[in-house]
């Protein structure tokens, strides 16, 4: 479950306006996976792969959401798709 303050910055700024589709798509794919496991994380490919958008979009995304502090990066690991070692990144 997301926190209450998390929750009130994702609110805050979607009424805004200042999230973007591809945002709100990434965002929305990590809170529900963050509803089922709040230990998961994902990598830009994954994520990439699996909401079926071009890797580069994704990385920009995630580098604007870090930046807005939504999305907080976590302890290297190998990605699931390019077994390279990576900073996976998951909702606040």
């Amino acid at each position: 479950m997301p926190t209450e303050t998390s929750t009130i910055a994702y609110r805050a700024i979607t009424n805004s306006g200042v999230l973007g589709n591809q945002q709100e798509q990434i965002v929305s794919f990590l809170r529900f996976n963050k509803s089922q496991n709040p230990r998961w994380n994902f990598s830009r490919k994954e994520i990439s792969r699996i909401l079926d958008l071009e890797v580069n979009a994704v990385a920009g995304r995630i580098n604007e959401l870090v930046k807005s502090g939504l999305v907080v990066e976590d302890k290297k690991r190998r990605c699931s798709h390019s077994k390279r070692l990576v900073t996976p990144v998951r909702l606040k």
